[in-house]
């Protein structure tokens, strides 16, 4: 990854393989994500060359009972963060982990990037609205901000694939990477095998697979990208 990086929701299932795949490189992030002046001052203490946000309110069946406070901490904090980071470390890459769920009962599976969003649970809107707050922050303020999320849960096979085209984007900041340490970490360690798919031209992507072990194999999905698999350990 290079430089440290700040991590929120460290404590959470990602956080903890995220926390030991980078070792000394991670700082877990202690301040609330609802607290701006506190994100604010742990980013002007910590300098972090780069963010890795995975602080939510993730227990889809509980956002309905406590809709206010998962758009709270999922949207809002989403927000405060980008903020932060702008205005203290405005050269810091920030990886914003999402979800398949904000596609909802999508037509496509794997689902396209391009596909329409319809979350349907207050936790997916909030974390579509994150998504377009972290797109937002890209375009207009110019912060190196990339998002990632697992398209849908293991398939019969135990294999999972990761929305890597959410962070195409910003690929030349070296989120590929910083994105397949934390979904590979993940994956793994809850015995899934990790997937992906690229197109032949994408060289920086194919660079990346290759780095992380990943075998490309002949079979294409609808966009006559080829798919990756990263064998299992």
């Amino acid at each position: 990854m290079g430089g440290r990086a700040l991590v929120t929701g460290a404590q959470g299932f990602v956080g903890r393989h995220l926390l030991a795949e980078l070792g000394d490189q991670a700082v877990p992030l202690e301040a609330d994500v609802t607290d701006f002046e506190a994100l604010a001052e742990a980013i002007r203490r910590e300098r972090p060359s780069a963010v890795v946000h995975l602080a939510a309110h993730s227990s889809v069946a509980s956002t309905w009972e406590r809709e206010r406070e998962v758009w709270l901490v999922n949207a809002v904090g989403t927000v405060n963060l980008l903020e932060a980071v702008r205005g203290a470390q405005a050269d810091a890459r920030v990886l914003v982990v999402s979800t398949a769920d904000v596609y909802g009962r999508a037509e496509q599976l794997p689902t396209p990037e391009e596909a329409p969003l319809r979350p349907l649970s207050p936790y997916a809107a909030s974390k579509a609205a994150a998504e377009l707050a972290a797109g937002r922050a890209r375009r207009a303020d110019g912060l190196a901000v990339g998002s990632i999320g697992f398209f849908g849960r293991p398939d019969e096979n135990g294999q999972v694939e990761t929305g890597y085209g959410l962070i195409e984007s910003a690929r030349r900041q070296g989120l590929i990477s910083d994105a397949l340490t934390v979904v590979i970490a993940a994956a793994e360690a809850a015995g899934a095998q990790v997937i992906a798919h690229t197109s032949d031209d994408n060289v920086p992507s194919r660079c990346t697979l290759a780095k992380f072990g990943f075998v490309r194999e002949d079979a294409t999905n609808d966009d006559g990208e080829h798919r990756y698999v990263r064998p299992r350990p």
